[in-house]
């Protein structure tokens, strides 16, 4: 009986919508949002050159690094927080937050 059960709840699990939680209008909100944070991610990427690195001194080139590892770290805890319940709208404060580490100098 144990074991009906636990194939029953198995097969109810393989067939259930991964996110049903979700509205058509929340998915397409956090979409345009993370689109918007990926451009800006890109447009900062996109103005370091090699020509850039190369006039940058140790303390620019030191301070670049600090912040790439620290970005990485909290883009690492955010996505990586298996616990915690994807809300598009609640990742703004977090990103912004990220946005506001990397451009202070």
């Amino acid at each position: 009986d144990e074991l009906n059960r636990s194939k029953l709840f198995m097969l109810a699990e393989m067939h259930r919508d991964p996110v049903p939680q979700f509205s058509p209008d929340k998915v397409k909100s956090a979409t345009r949002f993370l689109r918007k944070a990926k451009d800006a991610v890109e447009n900062s990427i996109a103005a370091f050159s090699g020509e850039f690195l190369n006039q940058a001194d140790e303390d620019t080139i030191r301070m670049l690094q600090e912040k790439g590892r620290e970005s990485a770290r909290k883009m690492l805890l955010l996505f990586g927080d298996c616990s915690s319940k994807f809300h598009g709208d609640e990742l703004k404060g977090q990103l912004v937050s990220i946005q506001e580490f990397s451009q202070a100098a």
